[in-house]
């Protein structure tokens, strides 16, 4: 029987068969099929070298894991007081923007203008200059129960009026969020 070395020596494709039959005979001699069966070899040796973390490892991991969320955590619970101040913040610009423009298309006279010349600081007055919130009226007393009951609506008060005052000076209210955060709006008033 001739001996192939390579596969492209060996021309009936069944070069795997052979060296596995020249093995079983003892003639290995550093053949395809040995340098695979050698590697074999060394792949388990390494595979079992490669067992995993260890419970120390693991227990690291965990407590580094537990100290960045007890310092990460009361920085998010923080920060809905700020996105709440934020969002009255918003609304109180958007009222003063809204009345600032409605006096301008006053002093044009456009006559789809909303005359501002009486109480300003209701819900009722005020909610043609916003949109995308919904204004309640603001607590008679600090001690009543709160009438905005979501973080979608906003108390608005204020004892300012804009009655007897010229057309373009200002009157103030407050805005007030769900969560408590108080606001002033500047009201441009028509006169």
């Amino acid at each position: 029987m001739q001996h192939w070395t390579t596969a492209l020596d060996y021309p009936s494709g069944n070069f795997e068969k052979e060296l596995l039959y020249s093995n079983r005979l003892g003639k290995a001699d550093g053949t395809y099929l040995d340098i695979l069966n050698s590697q074999d070899r060394k792949m388990k040796k390494i595979r079992g070298a490669q067992a995993g973390f260890t419970l120390i490892e693991l227990v690291v991991v965990i407590v580094i894991l537990g100290i960045l969320a007890a310092t990460a955590l009361p920085k998010f619970v923080d920060l809905s007081g700020d996105a709440s101040k934020a969002a009255a913040n918003g609304v109180a610009a958007a009222i003063t923007s809204g009345t600032a423009v409605n006096y301008g298309a006053k002093q044009a006279g456009n006559a789809t203008a909303k005359p501002l010349d009486g109480a300003v600081c209701t819900d009722t007055v005020l909610k043609d200059f916003v949109t995308g919130v919904t204004l309640v009226a603001a607590r008679a007393k600090p001690t009543d129960a709160a009438t905005a009951t979501s973080s979608n609506e906003f108390e608005v008060g204020g004892t300012e009026t804009c009655a007897g005052k010229k057309a373009g000076e200002i009157a103030t209210c407050t805005v007030q969020g769900y969560k408590g955060a108080s606001v002033t709006a500047t009201i441009v008033c028509t006169g």
